[in-house]
C-alpha cells in the first residue's frame, strides 16, 4: 500500500544497476588529482615557489574536504570560488581572509568558523590567482570530497604531476 516502497522494490528487481554510483570514489579522487596537478603547474609556472604552492593547495584540499564533511558551514569554500562577481584578485583576497579566520576562529561574513588546530593555517601565503586557476578550483569544488579516497589521493596527485617536477613542486610534501 506504499507506492514509493513498491517503486523501490520494482527498481531493485528490474534495474539493480541503477543503484550503482555514477562515479566511484576512485573516479572522484582521480579527477581531484588532475585538477590540483593542473593548478600546481599553473601556479609554479608563474613563479610560485614549491613551498608556497604545495602549502596553498594543502589548505584548499583541507577546505574542500572540511566543507563536505560538515566542518565548514554551508559549502562555504565552494560558494566563494563559484562567486561569479569576484575578480581573480578579489577571490585571492577572499581566500586569504578565509584562511586567516580559520587560523584563529571567528566570523567570516555571517558564518562562524571554528579554529582549526594543527598549524595548517599558521602561514597564509595565497599566490595571485588568474582565471585558469579559478577554473581549476571551481572544478575541484564541484566534487564530493567526502568520497575522496584519502589513502590513494597523495599517490594519484603525484602521478598527475610531471615526474621531473614532483620534488620541485613539493609533491612529496
Amino acid at each position: 500500500d506504499q507506492p514509493q516502497s513498491q517503486a523501490l522494490l520494482r527498481r531493485l528487481w528490474l534495474d539493480p544497476q541503477s543503484f550503482r554510483p555514477r562515479q566511484t570514489s576512485r573516479d572522484i579522487t582521480e579527477e581531484a588529482a588532475r585538477s590540483f596537478a593542473t593548478l600546481a603547474g599553473q601556479l609554479g609556472a608563474r613563479g610560485g615557489t614549491p613551498k608556497q604552492v604545495s602549502h596553498f593547495l594543502t589548505q584548499c584540499v583541507f577546505c574542500l574536504f572540511a566543507e563536505d564533511v560538515g566542518l565548514l558551514p554551508e559549502r562555504m569554500f565552494e560558494r566563494l570560488v563559484n562567486h561569479r562577481g569576484l575578480t581573480s584578485a578579489r577571490l585571492t583576497d577572499g581566500l586569504r581572509q578565509l584562511f586567516a579566520t580559520m587560523q584563529t576562529g571567528g566570523l567570516y561574513g555571517a558564518d562562524d568558523i571554528p579554529w582549526f588546530n594543527g598549524g595548517l593555517f599558521e602561514t597564509i601565503d595565497v599566490p595571485p590567482l588568474e582565471a585558469m586557476d579559478v577554473t581549476e578550483l571551481r572544478n575541484a569544488a564541484q566534487l564530493n570530497w567526502s568520497a575522496i579516497d584519502v589513502s590513494i589521493f597523495g599517490t594519484l596527485f603525484e602521478r598527475g604531476l610531471d615526474p621531473a617536477k614532483r620534488a620541485q613542486l613539493g609533491a612529496h610534501y
